[in-house]
């Protein structure tokens, strides 16, 4: 689901993707509350989503596809 998200071709998927990143750390927070146990691993994957979403957030064209397609 966030893949087809993130890849549309009829949509300006630079606005979708902190969207996309933060529903993918709610569920990913929420299988380790159901799993201890991939823990590890899933932080691992938490901690490459912060570093993608810090990227994003930094990226001039971010801001701009922001500032274009958000309605103010």
């Amino acid at each position: 689901m966030f893949q087809q998200l993130l890849s549309s071709e009829l949509t300006p998927t630079i606005i979708n993707t902190l969207v996309a990143y933060k529903a993918l750390e709610r569920k990913w927070k929420e299988l380790i509350e159901k799993k201890p146990v991939v823990q590890g691993i899933v932080q691992h994957g938490l901690d490459k989503l912060s570093e993608y979403e810090e990227h994003n957030r930094a990226s001039d064209a971010y801001t701009l596809a922001t500032s274009m397609f958000h309605p103010f």
